[in-house]
């Protein structure tokens, strides 16, 4: 026989419920994995993008300090003191006053010190910031700048070698594009810049530290 149809306006029945129950749950169901998905994969590339600015950061930051020169970090560095050790002379704590292209000023103590730059081996403890020179003139002053300024205020000098050999005490009675004449004095002798046996002649290229008895250099 034949089932007779449901009459109109009949409640539905227990199975038809649950069915469209099942059937209304299995949608959220989806589209709460659907959310979980796309929540997953935005914070995978909000992860991605940051590690990738922080390795375009990084490497910003490794351009700019290899071009950064020793000079502009000794610059850095003006009136700190700096333990430093250079060719000659051994370890040295070195007030430091004025940094040129080529060369360093300051004090050991109370006696003034002139360091060419690449006369220094090593630096203990220096930091990573650097100062550049905005002075054009101090940029085209080299260490015979400084060197002609220690003449001019005749301030006696002792020029020391990487041996650790002085090579000359004395007045600076000339300064060369390369060189520079001593005229030398002996304990307790009035400095005049003699001539002829009394001049010392001595290479740049040969000194690795100028000591003053006379004060800071700069």
């Amino acid at each position: 026989m034949r089932a007779s149809p449901r009459p109109a306006g009949r409640r539905a029945s227990t199975v038809e419920r649950v069915a469209r129950d099942r059937g209304e749950a299995g949608g959220e169901a989806e589209e709460m994995r659907w959310d979980a998905l796309f929540a997953d994969l935005e914070a995978q590339w909000e992860a991605g993008a940051a590690e990738e600015r922080d390795r375009e950061i990084a490497e910003a930051v490794r351009a700019e300090r290899a071009t950064v020169p020793f000079a502009d970090r000794l610059r850095a560095q003006r009136g700190e003191r700096v333990s430093m050790i250079v060719a000659g002379a051994g370890s040295m704590v070195v007030d430091v006053d004025t940094v040129g292209e080529d060369w360093l000023a300051g004090a050991e103590g109370h006696v003034g010190v002139l360091v060419p730059l690449e006369a220094v081996l090593a630096v203990d403890g220096l930091p990573r910031r650097a100062q550049e020179e905005t002075s054009p003139t101090r940029r085209r002053l080299r260490m015979t700048s400084a060197l002609r300024a220690l003449g001019r205020d005749r301030a006696v000098v002792s020029l020391l070698s990487a041996q650790a050999d002085v090579l000359a005490t004395g007045l600076l009675a000339a300064v060369g594009r390369d060189h520079v004449d001593v005229a030398r004095t002996r304990p307790g002798e009035t400095p005049r810049a003699r001539e002829g046996h009394g001049l010392r002649t001595v290479p740049l290229s040969a000194i690795t530290l100028v000591r003053s008895e006379d004060g800071p250099v700069m």
